[in-house]
């Protein structure tokens, strides 16, 4: 038995109810490999319909934004700057007199006087 000819195709979808059907059909000669054939046909079907269908093969792009590191301090800061009562900025008199936070001190005293006033 010769195999004289190899046949690929396929149907994808192109959209919502819309499909797209092709067929290739390799001949071959005499001492040619059916499997190269068959894989050459599947190549040449799949690139055709990747150039003509480029609207279906969006590269997902990932963009990775830089968080600026924050320090412990800054989330001190935050919370002393959004407390809603003395009671809650009482919690933090022991941090903002604490030397490793300097910053605190000056925060915690004007939003002291903010809530007082």
């Amino acid at each position: 038995m010769r195999i004289s000819k190899v046949s690929f195709g396929f149907t994808k979808p192109t959209g919502v109810y819309a499909n797209e059907k092709i067929m290739i059909e390799v001949e071959l000669n005499d001492h040619e490999c059916e499997q190269k054939a068959l894989t050459l046909a599947k190549s040449t079907a799949e690139t055709f319909f990747k150039e003509n269908n480029q609207h279906l093969f969006v590269e997902d792009v990932i963009v990775e934004v830089e968080q600026p590191k924050k320090s412990v301090e800054d989330g001190y800061l935050f919370l002393i700057n959004n407390s809603t009562s003395l009671n809650e900025l009482k919690m933090y008199e022991i941090l903002a007199n604490n030397v490793k936070y300097p910053n605190l001190k000056e925060s915690y005293n004007k939003r002291l006087k903010e809530l007082i006033d």
